[in-house]
């Protein structure tokens, strides 16, 4: 399934399953800018810590739950965007959301975050 490649063990930092080389990870992009997400019946607010492709890392101070479906709410440049997305990852404040990319709308706003930032990559951590 999918979804176990963002599923955490809680005595380790990595995810239990990483990227091969065959899987590269995708590029993540530092973004400070601020994101609410709504999902469970209720609105979490916080702070984009970095984007990529596949998700986005958050801090909050009012965590959901983990696998909570919802939608991502951010303002990047001119454009007010909305993407569903997973809680796929929590770990002290921070939240890692996985895009759910359902349909063309969530490829155009994830695309539009992306060409956003993309002048602003993180470094590649060492392995």
């Amino acid at each position: 399934m999918w979804l176990d490649r963002f599923r955490s063990n809680p005595q380790q930092e990595q995810p239990l399953a990483s990227p091969t080389a065959c899987q590269a990870r995708a590029t993540r992009f530092k973004l400070d800018l601020p994101v609410s997400f709504s999902g469970d019946g209720r609105r979490h607010e916080g702070r984009c810590i970095n984007v990529s492709e596949s998700g986005l890392l958050a801090r909050c101070d009012d965590l959901p739950d983990l696998w909570t479906d919802g939608r991502l709410a951010l303002e990047a440049g001119e454009h007010y965007l909305t993407i569903r997305a997973r809680v796929a990852r929590l770990q002290g404040k921070d939240v890692g959301f996985a895009f759910a990319i359902t349909d063309e709308n969530d490829r155009a706003a994830i695309s539009l975050l992306i060409a956003a930032v993309s002048d602003c990559p993180l470094p590649e951590e060492a392995s």
